[in-house]
């Protein structure tokens, strides 16, 4: 089993997608990608899986039959005095359509992104704001 970022989300650019992933497809094959939201987490992880453990169309019968739970919401997860921005932006694919403009988050962007990446910063969706709304961070 090998497993990394998808090419459908790596921000490396057109390098890593044209060059890279072309190859590792050439000697392991196709990967199967999903995002982790669909299982239940609470970030947005696009990953893609090789494995000579399944085939293809045995992964995505499964997958068709995983629901994310629909009494997850980052709320729940956060430290107390603390709350998520309104979704102002919803998911589009290929992340899991979780994030409804209108409704309370369910998934916030990747775990892995940088502190100071643009995702992070005030007023964007990685940050959090104190229930008093005075001070905004990332989460």
């Amino acid at each position: 089993m090998l497993e990394n970022v998808s090419p459908l989300s790596h921000r490396a650019g057109t390098k890593i997608r044209k060059e890279v992933f072309p190859i590792i497809n050439s000697v392991v094959g196709q990967p199967v990608s999903f995002d982790a939201a669909r299982t239940g987490s609470y970030a947005h992880r696009l990953r893609a899986f090789w494995s000579n453990l399944f085939q293809k169309h045995q992964f995505n019968l499964v997958m068709e039959v995983v629901d994310r739970p629909p009494d997850r919401y980052v709320r729940d997860i956060l430290q107390q005095g603390w709350k998520p921005r309104r979704v102002v932006s919803g998911d589009q694919t290929p992340h899991h359509i979780a994030n409804v403009v209108g409704e309370p988050m369910r998934v916030l962007l990747t775990i892995l992104a940088t502190q100071s990446s643009r995702a992070f910063r005030a007023p964007r969706a990685g940050t959090a704001v104190r229930i008093d709304g005075i001070t905004e961070e990332g989460v």
